[in-house]
């Protein structure tokens, strides 16, 4: 702990001073620069502070500065975001609360493209075929958004936007390592050429369990690329394509978790202009969960083939109108499924319109019908009202519905586990089977936020409420006729019970200087469940808070954050009432690196803590799969041309 922090102070007294001695014609950061537009809170780009939903941009320098070496610790500084370390390999994300273990209520998505594992609609962090440097930019949408996405996108959205070649401009390799066993490797190269562009990115990464330094907890290699062709300033066309060869030990088979081991891959084309665009994707995966000693080892092979259309018209009145619609097939087999394929067929309809009433007062509408083969038709709306009285304020006001579809897993599963039994018995005979009669889970919501621009500081405050009802889950176990020395046992999954919840965030960045910055969020989230439902919203923490300051100067960029989360409950093990605490936690973390001159010019060398304090803890209950979470230094050095 001593040369953690002995580190940590020292960068920050090297880089700190450089920063305040930084003059507007240094190369400082321009903290405050103009919003990029985000993409994922509406049909149509526009700057995060005017989006019709609650929008929050970890940029490309975010990512550099933070020293993060994965995905989802990169998203703790998002206020209203849910991170937990599952695993030394695998995170689980949400947003406003309903924690657990393989979340399966917010899309994760690649440049607009679905990520989810098509067993139970969870994203495995490490079969996404991108590195963190080809990363521009991860958009994070709070609230329902179903009315853009359909299914999945009850809690929020995760977009991940990778850089543009043009962006790259020249290539990008970086070698990265420290304790745990913690490697990683990465080359990037992309260019501009007239109407043509490309990019090539590859990436291998290993690292070791905290629990146990000399024990693998995942391994990826991964491949993206890109071609595009852009004839004239309407038409774009691009190509690409992505492949993950990945090992990461997960929640699934807890208490005794194992590892999701498998490839994933998908083809992709794009076409853009004129006021149209189209896409189409298809993407495919094939896994083998091991080492889950109750079950064996299932197998899951899934194809996914999405087409997308919509196109933009110009109406009277100052009123723009998008529509479009989307038909996806999910394809799956199993060893934990029935035999044969199972196959799902989800045609969608959208439309979005967004009226400038007046010169402060704009309405957004959105709405789409999703089709799902059990569950038939669902509609979800989103309307919201916007204020801008001036170019410093916005007010929002947002209402409307999302839902969750039932998974494959849900409709499908047909799984025997066989444990040890009380006598006479001495075995027990445990088989979980999905039901095709399960209906779809709806929330309803409202939301008002707040956007303002004051100086040098920019604030955000939202408060939300949500109501969750028909939640799929597991029944009760039910004993079937046995005999000994087996005893049989059996459940499925239905709808029962639901949440209600109100909470909201409070966010500031404070530019200090042009070359130091400074900021804070807090997060406040109260849960209560209904009758029919035990556990849900005591595994969502209440209070959250991040805090940061981030400093360039002299070649040095240097940042440091704490990452405070309160308690959360979780149900006791088998055999045991009530519920197990898993305490409340402290992260801080730190990073800084130095970008040579002159005839290094290029080059750039970096250090990282994670967990600075190497405070030891649990983001997840023992006996549902969580691991202790301890502390880990790396070093960077990376080479751009």
């Amino acid at each position: 702990m001593s040369r953690r922090w002995l580190l940590a102070l020292c960068l920050l007294r090297t880089a700190v001073p450089a920063a305040e001695a930084a003059t507007p014609s240094d190369d400082a950061l321009e903290f405050l620069a103009e919003e990029a537009k985000v993409r994922s809170a509406a049909l149509e780009p526009r700057p995060a502070r005017s989006a019709p939903a609650t929008a929050y941009v970890i940029t490309a320098q975010d990512i550099r500065s933070s020293g993060a070496t994965n995905i989802w610790d990169l998203l703790r500084v998002a206020p209203g975001v849910d991170v937990m370390s599952t695993r030394t390999g695998q995170g689980e994300v949400s947003i406003r609360g309903l924690d657990k273990p393989l979340s399966n209520r917010t899309l994760v998505l690649l440049d607009g493209k679905t990520v989810l594992n098509g067993f139970f609609d969870f994203v495995t962090w490490k079969s996404i075929p991108v590195t963190l440097d080809e990363i521009e930019r991860i958009e994070v949408v709070e609230g329902p958004a179903s009315a853009l996405y359909g299914a999945n996108a009850i809690n929020g959205v995760i977009n991940i936007v990778t850089k543009a070649p043009e962006r790259l401009n020249g290539g990008l390799v970086r070698y990265t390592g420290g304790e745990r066993a913690t490697q990683q490797a990465s080359a990037l190269y992309g260019k501009e050429a007239g109407e043509l562009a490309y990019k090539l990115g590859f990436g291998l990464d290993t690292t070791n369990r905290f629990e146990d330094s000399d024990q693998r907890a995942a391994r990826n290699g991964t491949f993206h690329g890109l071609a595009r062709y852009r004839p004239t300033e309407e038409d774009e066309l691009s190509l690409s394509g992505g492949y993950a060869d990945f090992r990461a030990q997960t929640t699934i088979g807890t208490p005794d978790p194992g590892f999701d081991d498998g490839t994933s891959s998908f083809l992709r084309a794009d076409y853009a202009g004129r006021g149209g665009r189209a896409r189409a994707f298809w993407n495919r995966g094939r896994s083998v969960f091991r080492d889950f000693a109750s079950i064996g080892q299932p197998t899951l092979d899934y194809d996914a083939a999405d087409v997308q259309a919509d196109r933009t018209f110009a109406l009277p009145g100052r009123n723009s109108l998008t529509v479009g619609a989307e038909y996806r097939r999910n394809a799956a087999r199993s060893s934990a499924f029935p035999p044969g394929t199972q196959v799902q067929d989800l045609p969608a309809f959208f439309a979005e319109d967004e009226w400038r009433l007046a010169p402060a007062w704009t309405m957004v509408a959105s709405g789409r019908a999703d089709r799902h083969p059990f569950t038939g038709w669902t509609f979800s709306p989103r309307g919201s009202v916007l204020f801008d009285p001036s170019p410093a304020h916005l007010l929002r006001l947002s209402a409307g519905s999302a839902f969750r579809d039932p998974t494959l897993t849900e409709n499908y599963l047909q799984v025997t586990a066989n444990t040890s039994g009380p006598a006479p018995f001495t075995q027990v005979q445990d088989t979980i089977l999905g039901s095709r009669g399960v209906g779809t889970e709806k929330m309803d919501f409202v939301e008002l936020a707040h956007r303002g621009s004051f100086g040098r500081l920019k604030t955000s405050v939202a408060g939300f409420r949500y109501w969750l009802r028909d939640m799929i889950a597991p029944t009760p176990m039910q004993i079937m006729p046995s005999v000994p020395p087996t005893l049989s046992i059996q459940s499925s999954f239905a709808n029962a019970g639901g949440v209600t919840a109100w909470g909201g965030e409070l966010a500031a960045e404070l530019a200090v200087t042009r070359a130091l910055e400074a900021f804070a969020n807090y997060s406040c989230q109260s849960l209560r469940d209904s009758p029919g439902t035990s556990s849900t919203a005591l595994s969502s923490p209440r209070h959250k808070g991040n805090a940061g300051l981030r400093a360039r100067g002299g070649g040095w960029t240097a940042s440091v954050w704490a990452d405070a989360v309160d308690r959360t409950y979780w149900l006791a093990p088998p055999g045991e009432t009530g519920f197990e605490k898993v305490g409340g936690y402290l992260l801080i973390n730190a990073h800084a690196h130095y970008d040579f001159s002159g005839a290094w010019r290029g080059l750039e060398a970096g250090v990282s803590v994670f967990n600075l304090a190497d405070h030891e803890h649990y983001e997840l209950a023992p006996n549902h799969g969580g691991e202790r979470i301890g502390g880990r230094w790396t070093a960077t050095l990376s080479y751009a041309f």
